[in-house]
């Protein structure tokens, strides 16, 4: 092994798109290049890689971003990736949230190269990577499983039972200088993520804002993001009169987030289960105060209610009462604000996080067998895809004679829709 260890991550990407997966390898990287560890990112985009955020800035910071340009089906890409690895000879393999990567991890630690997969939230996305991948096989492809919640580990110690070195990791986030003041007029609440169902609850949260709005003067809004339901929330907005106090503020980095963090007084977040939410964790390192909808992963290792913020039973009465006692109680706000900021920066600075990625970096990497070339079999045969996994994350190759019949079948429904 040479004095630099090389570490060989896998991630998705595509144009005006930023989530928390993301943002955190953007964090992570830099800050185990200090400590002489090399990050490298195969990635699998969707779209124009140029337009891509998070492979344009990577390599804007000098990092070795290879672009997977192939056909878009699980065995090309188990295949790519064997020869990513040949080419790169990594000390440690992290196929993060890519599924093709998990299957292609069995042959890559078989050649003595440690992997690691890691869980970013409580869904049913996730709980499938721990069926499939570390409940169900004997021995596991993983050498090892990094959690970012208390909930996540104890379920994959339960799965693992033993065979997988199981550690919690939780995202680190910066602390900045100012931070969010108390202001009664207006009153204004943030919520920062994706615009989807279910998990984000989106429209139900659109709907809590208005009537927030509404029933309580001097309160306004911004939800920021972007994402399939965006459309349906502005119509909701739209229905409910409420255009000038609840706004869509579009999609924003986490620097451009920050400052408008510092111009609010709450974070709203009313999802159904979440991972460890970063765009939360930034939102209390800015001294705004957390309104979340109680829920198991995540949330209650960060928020202790009426402590450093409020968890609510619901997203109707019990979160328009939670708002108003906030609003009306400047002594409240400033308590739990002061806490929200002291428990990020005690708890999860970025580098703690990445002192504890290097730690389980080093010890995979001393404690690997001697490395060899993955070499996958001329015939994959990959168990049925999990019924929580879609086809676009796991899209199976046909074989040639079905995918040229599909083809025919294609093109003579086009030619016969053609025919008068």
């Amino acid at each position: 092994m040479s004095s630099t260890i090389k570490v060989l991550f896998c991630a998705h990407d595509r144009p005006d798109y930023i989530n928390g997966p993301n943002i955190w390898l953007r964090r992570l990287l830099p800050g185990l290049r200090e400590r002489n560890m090399e990050g490298i990112v195969l990635f699998f985009p969707s779209g124009d890689p140029d337009r891509c955020e998070t492979i344009r800035a990577l390599r804007d910071d000098g990092f070795t971003c290879e672009v997977y340009r192939g056909r878009n089906y699980t065995e090309f890409r188990m295949r790519w990736i064997a020869d990513m690895a040949k080419r790169h000879n990594p000390d440690v393999f992290v196929p993060n949230l890519d599924i093709p990567a998990y299957y292609a991890s069995a042959w890559i630690r078989q050649a003595g190269i440690p992997t690691v997969g890691v869980l970013h939230s409580d869904d049913p996305f996730y709980r499938a990577i721990v069926d499939d991948f570390l409940r169900k096989p004997d021995p596991s492809p993983l050498s090892a499983v990094v959690c970012v919640s208390q909930f996540l580990e104890e379920l994959c110690r339960e799965a693992g039972a033993g065979k997988t070195d199981v550690r919690r990791i939780p995202y680190g986030v910066p602390v900045p200088e100012a931070r969010a003041r108390y202001r009664q007029q207006p009153f204004r609440l943030v919520y920062a993520g994706r615009l989807v169902e279910p998990q984000k609850r989106i429209s139900d949260v659109a709907h809590a804002l208005c009537r927030l709005t509404q029933e309580v003067a001097g309160t306004e809004a911004v939800l920021y993001g972007s994402g399939p339901s965006e459309n349906q929330v502005r119509d909701i907005i739209n229905r409910a009169g409420c255009t000038e106090k609840v706004r869509l503020g579009g999609l924003l980095g986490s620097g451009e987030l920050l400052q408008q963090y510092n111009d609010a007084q709450v974070f709203v977040l009313l999802s159904d289960f979440e991972g460890l939410p970063i765009a939360l964790m930034e939102a209390m390192a800015c001294g705004l105060v957390p309104v979340c909808h109680a829920m198991r992963s995540g949330i209650p290792e960060l928020l202790n209610d009426g402590v450093n913020g409020i968890t609510v039973p619901d997203r109707g009465d019990g979160f328009i009462d939670a708002v108003r006692r906030l609003m009306e109680s400047p002594d409240t706000w400033q308590r739990l604000s002061d806490a929200a900021r002291a428990k990020v920066e005690q708890n999860y600075s970025v580098r703690s996080s990445t002192e504890k990625w290097a730690a389980l970096l080093s010890d995979l990497a001393k404690g690997g067998l001697p490395k060899g070339r993955p070499v996958l079999p001329g015939e994959l045969k990959l168990p049925h895809r999990h019924e929580a996994i879609s086809e676009y994350q796991d899209k199976r190759w046909p074989g040639f004679y079905r995918y040229y019949r599909n083809r025919a079948g294609s093109v003579l429904k086009k030619l016969n829709a053609r025919i008068p």
